[in-house]
């Protein structure tokens, strides 16, 4: 699960020392005390991948 995670984090354009440093830093500012730390580096993770687009279209009434 973790190694999905991290492969769609790697497509946004990032290396993987980017990635590292940036999921360490995330985890840092995220960690509740008393939360494996596993649980807080995939929390990490998944506010890093990538989003869905939504396009909303507009109908035109002439």
């Amino acid at each position: 699960m973790r190694s999905k995670k991290f492969h769609q984090t790697l497509a946004c354009g990032n290396s993987r020392f980017e990635m590292c440093n940036m999921i360490a830093k995330g985890m840092r500012a995220t960690h509740v005390t008393g939360t494996r730390i596993e649980d807080s580096i995939n929390r990490v993770m998944g506010l890093m991948e990538p989003k869905p687009v939504v396009v909303k279209l507009q109908t035109i009434v002439r």
